[in-house]
């Protein structure tokens, strides 16, 4: 290979890198426009003050209130790829469990890069904000809110630790009635409260429930954070009157995104009764 051809190849290389973002920190990150395929997404990259990037996501992405002004790419299971075309994202990002890999093949087709992370358990989710941190060229932002976020949830951990811990069962549907297992982020959080997930013994994250089996269970306190519907009469009735039922907001608890620590520390209040 002769001089000017190295110096053609290198040029071409260097184009490359620069118009896919640059590199920050020693490693490829991308730079502009940017389509988010979740609501949790969506929300994270709000928290991390990088909301001005999004151009599109998905629907019932609606916190903050300003995620409500973007335009949509389509259901959350089912983005459309020519929403995103049109929107010309310099790049997307989804969820490592729920993204397609027949969308992200496609978007790599037209050049499209897609990071996808994994958020299904709670340390993951706060890995996952110094990984976006780093793809996005925003790398010391990613780290100092990583660490941030790992105070806020030492410092709950410490305010409960040597208390009793009350059984947890955390109902995400009533009809039907499915709870959150113990191998989830929400029973992640009921952990750093200093209470005790239960569920059922499959290993499954979101576990189908019959009544005999919520009533097996014996929880001494019910989160409940189902979307419709109210809590049913017989969780308030024998054998489970002497549970506690706190009622939350679902989208506090059941999006892995950073509002998972307010509820954290609202249930160490309630299950510890502090004030």
């Amino acid at each position: 290979m002769g001089f000017g051809t190295r110096i053609g190849c290198c040029c071409a290389l260097f184009l490359l890198v620069f118009f896919a973002g640059g590199v920050h920190g020693g490693e490829p990150s991308v730079s502009g426009r940017i389509v988010s395929l979740a609501p949790s997404i969506t929300e994270t990259l709000f928290a991390m003050g990088l909301g001005e990037r999004i151009v599109g996501t998905t629907e019932h992405s609606d916190y903050p209130p300003e995620a409500m002004d973007l335009p949509t790419i389509g259901q959350f299971m089912r983005p459309e790829l020519e929403r995103i075309l049109v929107l010309r994202p310099a790049a997307c990002i989804g969820l490592a469990d729920s993204t397609s890999p027949q969308l992200v093949h496609q978007l790599e087709r037209f050049g499209i890069p897609t990071l996808l992370v994994n958020v299904s358990r709670l340390d993951k989710l706060l890995e996952s904000i110094g990984e976006m941190g780093r793809y996005l060229g925003e790398k010391e932002l990613g780290t100092r809110l990583q660490q941030k976020y790992t105070k806020r949830l030492d410092f709950i951990k410490k305010q409960v630790s040597g208390q009793t811990s009350p059984r947890v069962l955390s109902v995400i549907s009533v009809s039907p009635l499915y709870c959150a297992g113990p191998k989830t982020f929400i029973a992640d959080i009921v952990r750093c409260a200093g209470g005790e997930p239960v569920g059922l013994g499959d290993g499954k994250a979101w576990q189908g429930l019959s009544r005999e089996a919520f009533l097996w269970l014996k929880p001494d306190i019910i989160v409940f954070a189902a979307h419709t519907g109210g809590i049913p009469d017989w969780m308030r009735r024998p054998p489970l009157d002497g549970a506690r039922i706190m009622s939350i907001d679902p989208s506090l608890i059941i999006r892995p995104t950073p509002r998972l620590i307010d509820s954290a520390e609202k249930m160490a209040v309630f299950f510890h009764d502090r004030d």
